[in-house]
């Protein structure tokens, strides 16, 4: 199984919430939430198939396969806990925060994003009051 890079993860990562992890989206709003044309998401969703971090389950439809949410659900955990330390401990703007987090959080080893964890002392949401999915560091 291929791993997915750059866009790719995003494009995960929307399906993920356009579909909370678990139910089908549809390729029209995969497109919207990226703000792309279909062809461009069907591309990239197909490459997502490929490499086994998807299926395709109807005309214009995909649902996330188990590694699919396993990969959404850690870049997810990483961009709210660096986004929590970076705010608390750094005293980042949520701007700032947010900026730096989105260039870091699918490239952090999971052993520091869960020493950071620890450090905050196991927050549940990151400052925008959005859940942060449960770590090994639990």
């Amino acid at each position: 199984m291929g791993k997915p890079r750059g866009r790719a993860i995003d494009y995960l990562v929307a399906a993920y919430r356009a579909g909370r992890g678990c139910t089908p989206v549809t390729l029209k709003r995969v497109s919207e939430s990226m703000g792309v044309r279909a062809p461009t998401a069907h591309k990239v969703l197909m490459r997502l198939v490929e490499c086994g971090y998807m299926v395709k389950t109807g005309r214009g439809e995909f649902a996330l396969t188990e590694a699919g949410v396993e990969l959404a659900e850690r870049v997810i955990r990483s961009h709210r806990i660096l986004e929590t330390f970076l705010m608390v401990v750094l005293k980042c703007s949520a701007e700032e925060a947010c900026e730096y987090a989105s260039k870091l959080d699918r490239h952090a080893p999971p052993e520091l994003i869960n020493r950071m964890c620890e450090a905050l002392g196991h927050p549940s949401v990151c400052p925008h009051g959005k859940p942060i999915p449960r770590g090994d560091c639990h």
